[in-house]
């Protein structure tokens, strides 16, 4: 690993990794987005039982 080393790869390869990427991405913003979603849900729904 302490060389630089040039890795090709096909067109095929580069997709399916960007792909996986995406979806790991995808999953974390998931995982770490859904508890602020639920606040702000909870947080809205409140809002609207007031004005009622």
């Amino acid at each position: 690993m302490g060389k630089n080393e040039v890795i090709k790869l096909d067109k095929k390869q580069v997709e399916e990794i960007k792909h996986e990427i995406t979806q790991h991405i995808e999953k974390y913003i998931d995982l770490k987005l859904k508890p602020v979603l639920k606040y702000f849900k909870k947080k809205k729904e409140f809002y609207e039982m007031s004005y009622l």
